[in-house]
């Protein structure tokens, strides 16, 4: 298995795994928003977003953005991490987690954040997930304005 960022050539195989993942944690969203957003995001150097592939096959995506903050200076928010039911329990999501803090070293970042939602980490164990690789929960609430 190998762990790529997403380019053109890769783009739509990103897009299947964006909509399969909203559609299966039952996010708001639709394919063109989805595709609108990920296109934005492979043009901004503030963003990434990586793909792992397994025998010529994408089986999970990662993606991530950059911001600047007073507490911490340059942070990364990992906002989507997703692998194929059929995937989980081999290492994929290690490896993209993996790949994403490789990124954000690379973009000096001293922080990286995430959102686990309750109905994620009751679904999948999240917190519990999150933890392996070093994160700590914070007892932060994220709240959200729409524009």
């Amino acid at each position: 298995m190998i762990v790529k960022a997403v380019d053109p050539s890769t783009e739509a195989a990103a897009i299947d795994l964006l909509n399969r993942f909203f559609a299966e944690e039952s996010f708001d969203g639709n394919p063109s928003m989805i595709a609108g957003n990920l296109s934005a995001m492979l043009t901004d150097d503030n963003c990434w977003a990586a793909l792992a592939v397994d025998n010529a096959k994408p089986v999970g995506i990662i993606t991530a953005s950059l911001i600047c903050d007073i507490e911490y200076g340059r942070v990364a928010e990992f906002g989507d991490l997703y692998v194929l039911p059929e995937a989980r329990g081999r290492g994929v999501a290690q490896a993209l987690v993996s790949a994403g803090k490789d990124w954000c070293k690379r973009k000096v970042c001293a922080a990286i954040l995430l959102t686990i939602t309750a109905e994620g980490d009751a679904a999948h164990g999240l917190t519990n997930f999150y933890k392996r690789f070093g994160f700590q929960v914070t007892g932060r609430m994220v709240a959200e304005c729409r524009l």
